[in-house]
């Protein structure tokens, strides 16, 4: 019994008494805090510190029993081969970051990425320094609580997942380590809200859960998320899948892991083997293996192969097969399990892997596996299949106790399956004529394609074919037969395979380009992304067709394929824009949308705008024009527009005149948007739209971005400024001669607003635009701030409630307010009969 107030434990940590501070009992291991009315016993900070500190010898401990050696992917991989992630927009890739950045700042994050590319690890690696002193970690901006927290990192690979409740799994992984207790659900649950610490949730490998348990799986993570809103959660995916996308709506941000730059992937090889036979090595690569090697997987096992001085292999299906004689080899050379030949190992684990597959799993029971290998052994042999199971463990291509799976990555699962595939398609191909004609018929009466094709048609088998192809002696032939159901992965073969036809690679391009018209929106994505490989002339056509496509991932994917064939992607874009088709001018502004710097931006006809956005638009060409007043040349100038600065912008479209009310009614009937002021739907059909705030401007701007598929906006005031006077600094839109009512609307000579281009051409600014001196002050972008501009400053954050900028004049002001560098501000949220605004068209906005 503790004594003077202090507190006792039982056996295992339970508290008998102790002093009680805020409604929590202290012990060593664990407090009693009251959580939903009742007393539950939650881990202590000391608990959890003993925790951090075991997790992070376990990571170390697993790296070592996979990778060899723990500088190899875990404690120094973040310094000599840093991996990065860009953020997803619905199709594109934003600029790329440090993807163990983001994962320290993560709220909400899914991470997805091609087998290898660094998910498991950099998830690994982020657990390893949550749980290194520093002992805290503080939570990003919206998730801050009151104080420091302890990081606890739970990595759970999603693999075993089999329809358990995702709570009780986490709490047996919360308590791996035997230093936290948590009884039941309910201690979980109270851990988690009156706990001290803030976890770090990965579920690692969405793709990897059997099809049967994704539902369920998709359901709990939804609840999951809603319910621990104070800690954070990280998933990963494979790209290729599909289940991701049930869950992006869910998480703050959607990021892919970037392949590794060629520079990077040499000086790793450098780091690791020297200069001279790492920049041999490199050097060796053929190109198609040098492209494979931007994937960390596959460098390593790049570098591996050259740490033992072996040839250079020629694809990933070689380079697989050098790493599995290694890792049988090294262990039989020290005679641990030597009995056992290597044949029958490679076999039983390639029968395991095509047995797995067949269920769509990543593990199983080890007396499940026993039984598997048992069977290609013959009746009776189970003790022997348990010690080639175990033998196969010690070689480091197994892992677990039970259940076991297949190490150190799931793409060696792989690869032994496509070792078992490759024994079917031999068994396939030798048929005669007759055998052929069964297996026509069989695919007939099915309904579906049958045996090798049938896989191929599954998305669980695509990184088995991937390696099959490099393996099989027939590379042409396997292409043809996937590209019967699947031209996605058929083009894979084709890059992966030897020897495979020029007409071959034709037949699978055409195979896409019919797939680019599907009802099914997976089909035309794999299509586009199979063309997008093809870097030939040919795909350009149909690539820029799927650029129009509705959904937003198919025409992100056709437009970033066509940016990167450069000039040979211009001639056709340049000829969309002068031809007819709707839909291929809406593909060629999304890929002008693309490339801010692009000349052919000028060249966008005017009919192109006006069927897209409704209205003329005019050119503003890049360069720097002369901003604000000089006292000395505008004696009326205002203190607010000095001083004259220069300003340098890209080019844009801004609109020709400012929005009408007939457009403006347009879009209140189209959107169901709700004016501020019903008044503003009122008026004369060809005069400019009065009475809208600020956001009122800012939803038509919106809305007509979503109808058209590319950004629309308020001009910048310097975008405004510029396409009013132009580069040689006018007074007024039409240069430095005093208004009069020929040229506008103002000094309130015709008691309200004009039609919008009354006073053009004679009152146009150097570039075409109407109506920019008189008729109605014109709301832009940005806020009120004092010169010299500064884009940066934050005077162009459309979420600031601030006073927004004006420019123009309108019809009741004098000639000093009519002038170019005239700048009026206003709440956003007031309005009156003098205030509208205009549009501008550019993928930058400065």
């Amino acid at each position: 019994m503790a004594q003077g107030g202090g507190v006792a434990t039982g056996e295992k940590g339970v508290a008998i008494g102790g002093d009680v501070h805020g409604g929590v009992i202290a012990t060593g291991n664990h407090v009693t805090v009251v959580y939903q009315g009742v007393e539950v016993a939650i881990p202590s900070p000391e608990a959890v510190a003993r925790h951090r500190a075991a997790l992070r010898e376990r990571l170390e401990t697993d790296a070592r029993t996979r990778w060899g050696g723990m500088s190899l992917y875990i404690q120094e991989e973040g310094a000599t081969l840093p991996i990065e992630a860009s953020p997803y927009q619905t199709g594109r890739l934003g600029p790329r970051e440090n993807l163990l950045r983001l994962l320290h700042t993560a709220g909400r994050l899914l991470v997805l990425g091609e087998p290898g590319s660094g998910k498991t690890v950099s998830l690994e690696r982020l657990a390893w320094e949550l749980c290194s002193p520093p002992e805290t970690v503080g939570p990003p901006p919206e998730l801050a609580g009151p104080g420091p927290e302890l990081a606890v990192p739970v990595l759970v690979r999603l693999f075993h997942y089999a329809g358990t409740s995702l709570a009780e799994w986490v709490r047996a992984s919360l308590q791996e380590t035997g230093h936290l207790r948590l009884d039941d659900e309910r201690a979980l649950a109270a851990f988690l809200q009156e706990g001290k610490s803030r976890c770090f949730f990965l579920f690692d490998g969405l793709n990897e859960v059997p099809p049967p348990y994704r539902d369920r799986l998709v359901d709990e993570l939804v609840r999951w998320m809603a319910a621990c809103s104070r800690h954070c959660v990280v998933l990963t995916s494979r790209s290729q899948d599909e289940v991701w996308r049930r869950l992006r709506g869910e998480v703050n941000q959607t990021v892919v892991v970037q392949p590794i730059g060629d520079a990077q992937a040499r000086g790793y090889l450098v780091a690791h083997l020297g200069e001279q036979r790492g920049a041999g090595l490199y050097e060796r690569l053929a190109e198609r293996l040098r492209a494979m090697a931007r994937t960390p997987l596959v460098l390593w096992l790049i570098k591996e192969a050259g740490t033992a001085g072996e040839a250079v292999p020629g694809n990933r299906g070689e380079l697989y097969t050098r790493f599995v004689s290694r890792m049988l080899r090294r262990d039989t050379d020290r005679r641990m399990d030597a009995e056992i030949r290597e044949p029958v190992k490679r076999r039983a684990l390639a029968d395991l892997a095509f047995y797995l597959g067949l269920g769509q799993r990543l593990s199983c029971a080890r007396e499940e596996a026993v039984e598997v290998v048992a069977r290609r052994l013959g009746e009776g042999q189970v003790e022997q299949a348990d010690q080639v199971v175990g033998a196969c463990a010690r070689h480091g291509l197994l892992a677990g106790d039970d259940p076991v799976w297949f190490a150190p990555h799931p793409t060696v699962q792989e690869h032994f399956a496509a070792l078992a595939l490759q024994e079917q398609a031999q068994r396939e191909w030798q048929v005669g004529r007759w055998g052929r004609l069964q297996q026509a018929a069989r695919r007939l009466l099915a309904g579906h394609e049958q045996g090798l094709a049938g896989r191929a048609a599954d998305d669980w088998w695509m990184e088995t074919f991937v390696q099959l192809a490099g393996l099989v002696d027939d590379a042409d032939r396997l292409a043809r037969e996937v590209a019967r159901v699947n031209p996605w992965l058929a083009w894979w073969c084709v890059e992966e395979g030897r020897g495979v036809a020029e007409g071959t690679r034709q037949a699978v391009a055409e195979r896409s380009i019919r797939l680019l018209e599907s009802e099914r929106v997976t089909d035309r994505r794999r299509a586009v992304a199979a063309l997008a490989q093809v870097r030939s002339e040919r795909v350009v056509r149909p690539l820029l067709r799927a650029a129009a496509d509705p959904d937003a991932e198919v025409a992100g994917l056709a437009v970033q394929a066509l940016v990167e064939m450069g000039e040979a992607a211009r001639p056709l874009v340049r000829e969309a824009l002068g031809g007819t088709d709707r839909r291929l001018w809406d593909a060629a502004l999304r890929y002008l949308v693309a490339q801010p710097d692009e000349a052919l931006w000028a060249e966008v006809p005017g009919k192109v705008w006006e069927e897209i956005l409704g209205q003329p638009m005019v050119w503003v060409p890049p360069g720097p024009f002369q901003m604000g007043s000089d006292k000395r040349r505008d004696v009326q100038a205002f203190d607010n527009e000095l001083p004259q600065h220069e300003v340098i912008l890209p080019g844009y479209w801004i609109g020709r005149y400012p929005v009408t009310v007939a457009q403006f009614r347009t879009f209140v009937e189209a959107s169901g948007h709700r004016p501020d002021d019903p008044r503003s739907l009122e008026g004369p059909d060809d005069h400019p739209v009065v009475w809208v705030i600020w956001y009122d401007a800012l939803a038509f701007c919106r809305w007509l971005s979503a109808k058209a598929g590319m950004p629309v906006a308020l001009p910048s005031e310097a975008e405004w400024e510029k396409a009013a006077r132009g580069t040689d600094g006018h007074v007024y839109p039409w240069g430095n001669e005093p208004p009069d009512e020929g040229r506008c609307n103002f000094r309130n000579n015709v008691k309200g607003t004009t039609p919008v281009g009354r006073y053009s051409p004679q009152g146009d600014s150097p570039y075409g635009c109407a109506d920019m001196a008189g008729n109605v002050w014109e709301w832009t972008r940005s806020l009120y701030r004092k010169y010299p501009y500064d884009p940066k400053d934050g005077r162009e954050n459309v979420e600031a409630g601030e006073s927004r900028v004006l420019r123009g004049g309108a019809f009741v002001n004098g000639d000093w307010d009519v002038r170019c560098a005239a700048r009026y501000w206003y709440d956003p949220y007031r309005w009156g009969r003098l205030y509208g605004f205009r549009l501008v068209a550019s993928p930058v906005h400065l």
